[in-house]
């Protein structure tokens, strides 16, 4: 019984911190950024950018694709949500070690189907450092977001 009673306090207790971390529609928090600041936009979709400027009706931000820098300028009543991004933090190694175990392991399944024993022994070492690369390289993309500085109410 005081287990159940345990789980309902900690299921309000999350339900309450996650009602305060959801009022964030003050745009004086995105006003005081610093310009620089990497953050994500969110108008229709997600784009991460570094912040430029931001007035009491815009927020403007670079964003560079394939080394072109782009300016976006996002009008106050466009914007559903502001959030800091820490691109410094991506998941690099997490996503080279589980590739390389994918890799290892297709490798391997894979090499049982071959007639020759010595490509079957190589075919799951070659599959390791294939599958490091290939999640080494999705893993980079993918990084730790930061909080919400704004939400639009």
């Amino acid at each position: 019984m005081w287990t159940y009673r345990l789980l309902v306090g900690i299921a309000g207790l999350c339900s309450i911190a996650m009602l305060a971390d959801g009022q964030t529609n003050d745009w004086r928090s995105v006003e005081n950024l610093a310009p620089g600041t990497t953050i994500s936009v969110v108008k229709r979709t997600r784009l991460d950018c570094d912040l430029v400027n931001v007035t009491d009706s815009e927020l403007t931000c670079d964003h560079s694709i394939a080394g072109d820098m782009r300016r976006y300028v996002f009008k106050r009543e466009q914007v559903r949500e502001v959030r800091l991004e820490m691109p410094q933090h991506n998941q690099w190694v997490k996503g080279a070690a589980v590739g390389a175990a994918i890799g290892g392991l297709l490798g391997f399944l894979g090499g049982r189907q071959l007639a020759d024993p010595e490509a079957r022994a190589y075919a799951g070492f070659y599959g390791i450092p294939i599958g490091a690369f290939v999640g080494g390289f999705i893993g980079h993309g993918i990084h730790r977001h930061g909080a919400v500085v704004y939400r639009q109410a």
